[in-house]
């Protein structure tokens, strides 16, 4: 099984690459400057690029609610999974969108 990445890492590579883009330096002198690797450097723009969200939750689509009788909610994510949860317990709802908000937020930190 892979290895997660500390969020703290990718949170600091989004910066430098915000940094980076904000300069008139070369990715060479950049990354002197920084102390980091140019490898490092290309990899975390690449990944951060595509959105790879592999340490992290993929964006998700919520379905919309069944007619009644069946309450079911419908989130499907991006990696093929669905889960089903019975719309009317909002509780777990409101659980299930703040947790992917939170997780969305640090990721975009």
């Amino acid at each position: 099984m892979a290895r997660m990445p500390d969020p703290a890492v990718r949170q600091r590579w989004q910066r430098l690459i915000r940094s980076y883009d904000d300069t008139d330096c070369s990715i060479a002198e950049f990354c002197e400057l920084h102390e980091v690797s140019t490898a490092s450097f290309y990899a975390w723009r690449r990944r951060l690029k595509s959105g790879d969200h592999a340490d992290g939750f993929l964006k998700v689509e919520i379905a919309q609610v069944r007619p009644v009788p069946n309450y079911a909610t419908t989130v499907h994510f991006g990696c093929g999974t669905r889960i089903e949860v019975d719309s009317r317990d909002t509780e777990t709802l409101l659980h299930i969108v703040d947790r992917l908000r939170r997780d969305d937020q640090g990721a975009n930190a």
